[in-house]
């Protein structure tokens, strides 16, 4: 006879291990598979990962998972015409070292691990309803029923790509959605220019709109950087893995000490988190900051939302679900639905008119400090700018940028306002695509 799981989480990434740490916590039985061995889990760099999340209890940080201790952002306009020094509430960590310590918990909190494991795929009853997941494991083929099976694969999203066309899981992305961001980190000889701009210590330095996205420096020791870039797929930009090697070079930088990087989805949620038993969480459900492409932090941030509605024990499955759904939109999805709107705005402005904009003020520090962690901040001030700004040029693209702050306000909005089985408010939804569909004519 089979033991039946509480939760069977597909995909042992850094998503996949917090939700797993969650639910462990209140005494559930949970089971973890993956494609990889366990040695190949885990980014080799440093990454951004906000302080908040890191001071939950599930997570928890230690000094020597700290790569750097940025001074803060220094921000460059995309024709260099305007810098910009903000705070920056994220900590640089060491993913490899966070992944293994992440792991380490969820093996000492009882949690069933299955590694290398192919042909993952859910298994589903006569209604189409997932009851738990099968995979090939040492040339046998095994199943783990569970009452949630959570898909936590990446932005690939395995699991929901198997689901039924009734489940309503959003699958793919266009490729302007998606972002692919590359980096290595290089020893240094500490030189501070670069085409006679200065590369601050102990800052990280972002250039703002090149390739519908962002290149980066930021010296992390005396004798180690990190250089890299992330720009928007589908409109023929050249490839950061190519671009970046090649400032390396042209910096006369040292040896590659680690790097590499992906495809990221920089659309926000889909309000459909989960259905038919089955939960997104991570990139296979877009929760990647849109204006910044960060999304480890949110993941894990998701994934705690999604464990505490989980652990409601009270609740029948379908309730569960939808809490977490309700509770992602409303703490966080919708504020980057907002920048969502706003991100695709901005990528359909040529770099000229983004200096503009940075050079005149509109998009200053207070707008780029709250764009980049993907915080909410009401836009009135901004709409008393557009009336003082009648006497100046490119009313224009001010005009356009309003609306489309009027209509980021009004999906966030909506969003705050998810129905329980969003899927099944056929009203709800549809006002959503309409929402929704005006972006798709910015760029």
């Amino acid at each position: 006879m089979l033991m039946k799981h509480d939760l069977v989480i597909a995909g042992a990434g850094y998503a996949g291990l917090v939700l797993a740490l969650k639910c462990l916590s209140g005494g559930m039985k949970v089971a973890l598979v993956d494609i990889k061995a366990e040695e190949d889990l885990g980014h080799d760099w440093s990454d951004s990962i906000e302080r908040e999340v890191l001071q939950n209890t599930d997570i928890g940080i230690s000094e020597d998972e700290l790569t750097a201790k940025p001074k803060g952002l220094h921000i460059l306009s995309p024709l260099h015409s305007k810098e910009f020094f903000i705070d920056y509430a994220f900590e640089i960590v060491d993913m490899k070292l966070l992944h293994k310590k992440l792991l380490k918990k969820v093996k000492k909190s009882g949690g069933e691990l299955h590694f290398k494991a192919n042909a993952v795929r859910p298994f589903l009853d006569s209604s189409g309803r997932c009851k738990g997941l099968m995979f090939n494991e040492n040339n046998e083929t095994r199943e783990l029923k569970a009452d949630f099976v959570a898909d936590c694969t990446g932005i690939k999203g395995a699991i929901k790509s198997l689901m039924p066309k009734e489940s309503g899981f959003k699958v793919e992305l266009s490729p302007a959605d998606t972002s692919k961001a590359y980096r290595e980190v290089r020893r240094w000889d500490g030189r501070n220019k670069e085409n006679g701009v200065e590369i601050l210590p102990g800052w990280l330095s972002y250039h703002y709109g090149v390739n519908g996205g962002y290149s980066w420096v930021h010296p992390e020791t005396d004798d180690r950087i990190d250089v890299g870039a992330g720009i928007q797929l589908g409109k023929d930009y050249p490839d950061p893995e190519y671009t970046v090697p090649e400032r390396c070079n042209s910096l006369n930088l040292g040896e590659k000490l680690r790097g590499g990087g992906g495809i990221i989805p920089v659309s926000s949620s889909y309000p459909v988190l989960y259905s038919h038993g089955v939960i997104v969480v991570g990139d296979s459900a877009f929760q990647a900051i849109p204006t910044s492409g960060c999304g480890a932090g949110n993941a894990m941030r998701a994934a705690l939302i999604a464990g505490d509605a989980l652990l409601r024990s009270r609740l029948n499955p379908d309730e569960r679900g939808s809490l977490y759904e309700r509770n992602y939109f409303i703490q966080k999805g919708a504020d980057l639905a907002y920048y969502d709107v706003l991100r695709r705005r901005m990528q359909s402005f040529a770099p000229e008119t983004l200096d503009w904009l940075m050079k005149k003020g509109i998009l200053g520090s207070k707008e780029l400090y709250a764009s980049i962690h993907g915080l909410y901040q009401s836009t009135p001030a901004f709409s008393a700018l557009l009336k003082m700004a009648y006497g100046i040029t490119r009313i224009d693209v001010l005009l356009k940028l309003k609306r489309a702050l009027v209509v980021g306000e009004k999906l966030r909005e909506h969003l705050e306002n998810i129905p329980y089985r969003a899927k099944s408010g056929e009203t709800w939804l549809q006002q959503y695509f309409d929402l929704l569909s005006e972006t798709y004519h910015f760029g």
